[in-house]
């Protein structure tokens, strides 16, 4: 499941390269968790409790009003209908038409409250979001592990095909320097032969 209430976390560099991310109730049954964390996991989850702190209550929980602020509205999601710091009534902040969900649905504060809340209690303790968090983190370590390998790949592939380049042109060097002597010593030759033919006449 696709989920877009990350995009602040985006905005504050948190999140590079990625604008969507699974959530851990999305993670594979079965996969190994790693004994120690990375380096990359430690900064991202460091990064992600600070946002947490940054936003959480003084109870030390994040809920709707907190959600809201965390993504720049005034008012929850589900409160009555006003004016707001965001166009609430815009295209992208509804669902389509015909679509049975509330009219919140597209919100990011409440797909963050939605997808964390593992209780129901309407808003994220520091344990579930941890939860995500690590999950998110793991996932992310894996993904700068891709891109560095891909890059090592590709940076192979082109010093083999440079290496490549570099032997078609030492072979032709050598071929050219090849029929370049050969070419000298035809001429050598030749001009010889000339002489015995047609020795220089004596005064």
């Amino acid at each position: 499941m696709k989920t877009w209430f990350v995009r602040p976390l985006v905005a504050a560099g948190l999140l590079i390269l990625l604008a969507t991310v699974s959530t851990a109730a999305d993670a594979k049954k079965g996969d190994k968790k790693k004994d120690k964390e990375s380096p990359a996991e430690a900064a991202v989850m460091a990064q992600l409790r600070a946002w947490f702190k940054s936003h959480a209550s003084k109870d030390g929980v994040i809920g709707k009003l907190e959600a809201a602020r965390a993504y720049g509205y005034t008012r929850p999601f589900d409160a009555a209908p006003g004016k707001d710091d965001k166009d609430d009534d815009s295209e992208n902040s509804r669902p389509a038409p015909g679509d049975k969900r509330p009219p919140f649905a597209n919100r990011p504060d409440f797909q963050f409250i939605d997808a964390l809340d593992k209780n129901k209690d309407g808003q994220i303790s520091q344990a579930e979001f941890e939860v995500w968090a690590r999950d998110y983190a793991e996932r992310y370590a894996d993904y700068l592990e891709a891109v560095e390998n891909a890059a090592e790949a590709q940076q192979k592939k082109m010093q083999d095909a440079l290496k490549r380049a570099q032997d078609r042109i030492r072979r032709f060097q050598q071929s050219q320097r090849g029929f370049e002597g050969r070419m000298n010593n035809r001429r050598d030759n030749d001009r010889r032969d000339n002489d015995r033919r047609n020795p220089p006449k004596k005064n």
